[in-house]
């Protein structure tokens, strides 16, 4: 499909609405032709299917607030992946024939599944980012269903947290909670949070372990030379340990920059 006409695709839905666009001979069009893009070149079936899916949600229905959820959430969906169909493109028709398959079908399922019922509107970049990132010979179910579901469970407050820990960040704490509208308080949970799902760990949890080490390698060596002749306990020094703050650090995982590459 010519980039043109995904421009006006685009441009027809925002400026009159889902209904008149569904009915428009547009419509008709970009399916037929995404469809025909499909098989010659194996792109833009995230598109196609999201232009599908619309039909048998807001057909004749007076739209509550979940349908305008849908509409909103698959109008934004499809902004989001005219801006990288070349990038879908590429990393698509590169990966081998069996992961082809899966992101066109299954894959594509799941992540539909998401946008659908996103509650924040913010978040769809990111699970189309994700999508499309995910696009490596490496991915497996695994890999695609824990990724989503850490999407799914995290908000937009907790992934600007959690951006905060990288380097390419500009903030600071005192911007973010003014602009969230959140205390400090509200933020160590966030933190906390971020902890529980592996994207964030404890300095302090560190601190303490590194002392328990040294801890217990003082007391092996006592015990040790406790059983010799001519014991010199004295001579066993148990080593400086660490000051574990009284206020919690964090620093982030691997876990947590996969997943921000993912989205980014």
């Amino acid at each position: 499909m010519g980039k043109g006409k995904l421009a006006d695709l685009v441009s027809t839905i925002f400026e009159n609405g889902s209904q008149e666009f569904l009915g428009s001979e547009l419509f008709k069009t970009a399916t037929t032709e995404l469809g025909m893009h499909i098989v010659e070149e194996g792109t833009a079936i995230a598109i196609g299917t999201a232009l599908a899916a619309i039909t048998p949600r807001l057909n004749s229905i007076r739209l509550t607030y979940l349908e305008k959820r849908f509409e909103r959430n698959v109008k934004q969906a499809i902004y989001v992946l005219s801006k990288r169909i070349d990038d879908l493109d590429s990393r698509l028709n590169a990966l081998p024939a069996e992961l082809q398959s899966k992101f066109r079908d299954q894959y594509l399922d799941w992540i539909l599944d998401n946008i659908c019922n996103e509650k924040q509107e913010e978040k769809i970049t990111y699970h189309i980012n994700g999508y499309i990132n995910s696009m490596e010979d490496d991915t497996t179910d695994d890999i695609m269903l824990l990724f989503l579901e850490t999407l799914n469970q995290l908000t937009v407050l907790d992934i600007d947290v959690l951006k905060m820990y990288s380097h390419d960040y500009d903030e600071n704490w005192q911007s973010v909670c003014e602009r969230r509208g959140i205390s400090y308080d509200q933020l160590n949970m966030v933190k906390a949070k971020l902890e529980r799902f592996g994207l964030l760990y404890s300095n302090n949890d560190d601190r303490r372990d590194e002392n328990l080490d040294m801890i217990a390698s003082y007391l092996e060596k006592r015990v040790k030379e406790e059983n010799k002749k001519n014991a010199r306990i004295d001579k066993i020094n148990l080593g400086r340990l660490k000051k574990v703050n009284r206020s919690e650090s964090y620093s982030i995982t691997r876990l947590g920059r996969d997943f921000l590459k993912k989205i980014g």
